[in-house]
C-alpha cells in the first residue's frame, strides 16, 4: 500500500518534490512523496493510498501509468492486517462490488483514526463467455479450482493453498478440451474496475473490459511451459488479444505498456482513472458520484 501527500493544487500531470521513508500501518519503508505544507483545499485530503498489499500490483499501475509517484514496494511476504481485511472483504458478485467493499476497509479504518485522506482499490476479474463454462473463473478466480476437481483432471492431489495460477490455466485448458471446444469460440473477457473514496465518503469508480482468446493446442502448450518457468507469477499466459482488421493477435502477457492502455483491461480503465482524478482535482462539474460508499455497501 503506498502512500502520497498531495499539493494545495493539483496538475494533470504533477512535480514530485521530494521523498522520505516512513512507516504505514506496520508495513515498513513505503516510499512517501510530499509536495508541501498546504494540503487542506485538495478534495482529496492530505494523503492518497493506494489500497493493496500487493508490490506487484503497485509495479504494474505504475507501468500502466497511473499518475502519481508508485515507487513503493511492500517488502515480499509483508501483508498488514488491514490489506488482509480488505482482501477477506471480497464477497460482492462483481468486481464494482469487490473494489467497493475492498476500499470501504481502508476508508473506514483511516476515518476511525481521525485521518482526511482518499483511498483508492481495483479489483480485476477474468470471464469466460462460453456458457458452459461461465462457473470457472469471474470474480472468485482464485477459488473455482479445487483439489478434487484437480485431482479429477490430471490424477494428481495439490492441496488448495499450492494451487496457483498456472494451474488453474493448466485446469482452464485441460476443460476446453474435454469438451472438445473449437479453438475460435474459447472467447473470454478481462475487466477491471477501480473505486475511489474521498475523506468525506463521496465514491467514483472507472471500469474498462476487453475481449480476449484462450488459447488452444500447441499455443496452450507453450503458453502453460513458459508459465511454469515463471515460477510463481499471477500472469495469465495462455490469452491473446482477438484478431481486428489487419492487427494480428497478440498475447495479453507479451503487450506493451502503450498496447496495454489500447488492449487491455488493467491498462484502459487506468487511463479512465488518470481522467478520473483530474476532473475530481478541476470540479468538473459534469461529474456525478455513485454515492456515500457507506450507502452504497448497504
Amino acid at each position: 500500500m503506498l502512500i502520497t501527500s498531495l499539493p494545495n493544487t493539483i496538475k494533470s500531470q504533477p512535480t514530485f518534490y521530494s521523498t522520505h521513508q516512513t512507516s504505514v500501518l506496520g508495513t515498513p519503508l513505503i516510499d512517501t512523496v510530499t509536495f508541501g505544507n498546504k494540503q487542506t483545499s485538495s478534495p482529496f485530503g492530505t494523503n492518497i493510498y493506494l489500497g493493496t498489499g500487493n508490490p506487484g500490483k503497485i509495479q504494474k499501475f505504475k507501468t500502466l501509468g497511473l499518475n502519481g509517484p508508485y515507487t513503493g514496494i511492500t517488502p515480499e511476504g509483508v501483508r498488514n492486517d488491514i490489506a488482509a481485511k480488505a482482501n477477506q472483504a471480497e464477497t460482492g458478485s462483481s468486481t464494482l462490488e469487490n473494489a467497493r467493499l475492498k476500499a470501504s476497509v481502508y476508508h473506514n479504518h483511516f476515518k476511525s483514526q481521525g485521518k482526511h485522506v482518499t483511498v483508492i482499490c481495483e479489483d480485476f476479474a477474468f470471464f469466460q463467455e462460453h456458457p458452459d463454462f461461465k462457473k470457472y473463473c469471474g470474480v472468485h478466480a482464485n477459488r473455482w479450482l479445487t483439489p478434487e476437481l484437480y485431482k479429477q483432471l490430471f490424477n494428481e492431489e495439490i492441496p488448495t493453498e499450492k494451487l496457483t495460477m498456472y494451474h488453474r490455466n493448466k485446469a482452464l485448458v485441460r476443460l476446453y478440451d474435454n469438451a472438445k471446444i473449437p479453438a475460435e469460440d474459447r472467447k473470454a473477457y478481462y475487466e477491471s474496475t477501480f473505486v475511489i473514496i474521498l475523506p468525506d465518503g463521496t465514491s467514483y469508480h472507472t471500469q474498462a473490459k476487453t475481449p480476449v482468446q484462450i488459447l488452444a493446442g500447441n499455443d496452450a502448450i507453450e503458453g502453460l511451459k513458459r508459465q511454469k518457468e515463471e515460477k510463481g507469477s499471477t500472469s495469465n499466459y495462455i490469452t491473446q488479444s482477438p484478431s481486428k482488421g489487419d492487427v494480428s493477435p497478440q498475447l495479453m502477457i507479451d503487450l506493451t505498456p502503450d498496447q496495454a492502455k489500447k488492449l487491455h483491461a488493467k491498462g484502459k480503465a487506468i487511463v479512465h482513472l488518470n481522467t478520473l482524478l483530474n476532473k475530481i482535482t478541476q470540479n468538473d462539474p459534469t461529474l456525478t458520484p455513485d454515492g456515500n460508499i457507506n450507502e452504497l455497501i448497504k
